[in-house]
């Protein structure tokens, strides 16, 4: 028997087994090889016309075709199960199911106003070798665990921790619209490594006050974030409504927690005269690093810093001024002290810097005398 007999064979074979059957077998022949076929469900969900291909097809080996043939009816009789139980939120969701998580992934990320979003989509894509196509019902922990795996490889630590985050995010929001039922990336992470973070001084804040700023509404923006610690994502959404007699009210971007601080008359200076909208009206994020790192040259700052490096100088400055760590922790809209903490460690270190500086030069005074 031929290749064409044996496949028309196993194709009479499943057209058997449709007999009233609610979810049927069909078979398409495939475009690049018309004389192989791909083996798919044919069903009706929520009164439309659904169809799941089974990535089993017909190549007249017969071995193998008999394998996809059993696997088909078997996968079929295990749908058709589910749909005589006549459940509608199952139905609504095994629909979802087969949406394109690659095409929902890109509209996410569009969404989203960190550049990140954009890399961390890219990342995902490459590791999917191009594929155009990938089911919520096919994302699985195994296929994580080897995305991880991917990463780890392939980027920094804290790079690929990012990318994972961006990638568990987006499945966070599916299992919010109901398409997944858990998120299959829960348990799969890649531990942050801690890394220095970059801060300004007193004096170096001071000598950014006096030099010029490419973009001074930059300028106002990074120094209020300098006295209030807010993050970059905060600034930009920052409405007058949310000033009132010297405080602040804001729902955190982030986090989406509530925020309601004092704001320090440094601040308050910044605003100037209260208005409607926006309170800053700032450029893109790409300008503004470009704009930063101008600002800081012009300052006479050998430093590389970021609108985030105003957070961490709140942080460290608020501390070195004896403010307590757990309202330092509540100030900048922290959920754990732990968070907090961190900056605590940098104040420590400066302090035993400074002593060993003091050390050293009384040790030299004292060798001269």
């Amino acid at each position: 028997m031929n290749k064409t007999n044996k496949i028309t064979t196993q194709i009479k074979r499943l057209k058997e087994s449709n007999y009233k059957r609610k979810v049927k077998i069909r078979v398409m022949p495939l475009k690049k090889n018309p004389n192989h076929y791909s083996i798919y469900l044919d069903m009706w969900v929520n009164n439309k016309h659904e169809y799941r291909f089974l990535e089993r097809y017909l190549t007249g080996d017969k071995l193998r075709d008999d394998e996809s043939v059993r696997i088909a009816i078997a996968t079929r009789d295990k749908e058709e199960a589910e749909y005589y139980k006549n459940d509608i939120s199952y139905s609504l969701s095994n629909w979802k199911k087969k949406g394109n998580f690659l095409e929902y992934f890109a509209a996410y990320a569009a969404k989203q106003p960190h550049p990140s979003w954009t890399s961390g989509l890219h990342a995902f894509e490459k590791f999917m070798a191009g594929r155009q196509t990938l089911q919520f019902q096919h994302i699985d922990t195994r296929l994580i665990e080897s995305y991880r795996d991917h990463l780890l490889e392939t980027f920094a630590v804290n790079t690929a921790w990012m990318y994972l985050a961006k990638l568990k995010a987006c499945l966070n929001h599916a299992v919010k619209n109901g398409i997944l039922e858990r998120n299959p990336a829960k348990d799969v992470s890649i531990g942050r490594q801690e890394t220095d973070k970059v801060f300004l001084t007193t004096d170096e804040i001071t000598r950014l006050e006096n030099a010029e700023c490419p973009h001074p509404e930059l300028k106002r923006a990074f120094l209020f974030a300098c006295h209030t610690g807010l993050r970059l994502s905060d600034i930009e959404a920052l409405n007058w409504r949310s000033i009132s007699e010297g405080n602040l009210t804001i729902r955190q971007q982030k986090t989406s927690d509530l925020l309601i601080i004092p704001l320090p008359a440094e601040a308050i200076d910044l605003l100037g005269t209260q208005a409607t909208g926006l309170v800053f009206d700032l450029p893109s994020r790409t300008y503004i690093l470009k704009a930063l790192k101008k600002w800081a040259q012009n300052a006479g700052i050998d430093k590389h810093i970021g609108f985030h490096t105003a957070r961490h100088t709140f942080a460290v400055t608020s501390l070195e001024m004896e403010i307590d760590i757990y309202t330092l922790s509540k100030l900048m809209g922290h959920r754990t002290l732990e968070q907090t903490q961190v900056y605590a460690k940098i104040v420590d270190e400066r302090k035993q810097a400074a002593t060993a500086k003091r050390n050293a030069y009384w040790e030299k005074m004292r060798s001269k005398s």
